[in-house]
């Protein structure tokens, strides 16, 4: 543990440390410490971008919520493993520092902080068929099983939105196209991190990742809904071919 503890750090104090994965073995350590390592890049690349435009900000512009700044950021990494049984790096996509969480996140992290009630209700948010959802009756939506967060894989291009409801361009083989579930999160060090992996079943190239929640939605009808919070898109897309191993990594600094 501590030679891979060392070796890691080494790795991700070199200059082209992106360049310098293929080959690793992937390890849970390897995926949070790369993880990390991409999420302070972000960081660092936003708030460049942001600080001359903050600087210039107008009074009107600040009190009219006419600056598009991000305090909460996110960061995705994808990559693709040789085998099940020989799980060695092939190739790693990094999100854009562009990327954002969606107008569905800042709703539904809205939605459920409020005064204790019976209920969480009265919040609309866009699901995958870009359909506006109310949730009107008095059921804690949050908690109602099943309820939870999803990755999806995709090939679009296109920059990321805040109005972004669902995965650009979907893959068309299985289990690849479907959504699937994420792994349990972690928080440390200000940053909330969760991460998954699927056996490709056909080829394509990733080019963007999404985050989901599915959660039963009481509105006109008691059915289960499904609601993109955070879409990002790799800087380089990776290409994959049945049998190898994908796995999808998100990190959000708070």
């Amino acid at each position: 543990m501590m030679n891979e503890k060392m070796e890691i750090e080494k790795l991700l104090k070199s200059e082209h440390w992106h360049d310098n994965l293929s080959g690793l073995k992937w390890t849970p350590e390897l995926c949070k410490a790369i993880q990390l390592k991409h999420s302070h890049e972000v960081r660092i690349r936003r708030l460049e971008d942001q600080l001359p435009k903050l600087k210039e900000a107008t009074l009107d512009d600040i009190l009219l919520q006419r600056i598009d700044e991000q305090h909460v950021s996110d960061s995705t990494i994808a990559a693709v493993l040789k085998s099940k049984n020989n799980p060695r790096i092939m190739e790693v996509g990094f999100s854009r520092p562009d990327d954002m969480l969606l107008n569905n996140f800042g709703m539904w992290l809205a939605a459920i902080i409020q005064p204790p009630s019976v209920g969480i209700t009265g919040y609309t948010m866009y699901d995958t068929s870009n359909s506006a959802r109310t949730s009107s009756y008095l059921d804690n939506t949050f908690f109602s099983s099943p309820a939870g967060f999803i990755f999806q894989f995709g090939a679009g291009t296109t920059a990321p939105a805040r109005t972004n409801y669902q995965i650009q361009t979907p893959f068309l083989g299985s289990p690849e196209m479907n959504k699937f579930n994420v792994g349990s999160a972690s928080y440390a060090g200000n940053t909330i991190s969760f991460a998954n992996v699927i056996t490709a079943g056909g080829s394509g190239t990733i080019n963007e990742v999404g985050v989901f929640f599915q959660t039963w939605m009481w509105d006109s009808n008691s059915v289960q809904r499904v609601f993109l919070l955070i879409r990002d898109v790799l800087g380089t897309g990776i290409s994959f071919v049945a049998g190898n191993p994908i796995v999808a990594s998100c990190a959000m600094g708070i």
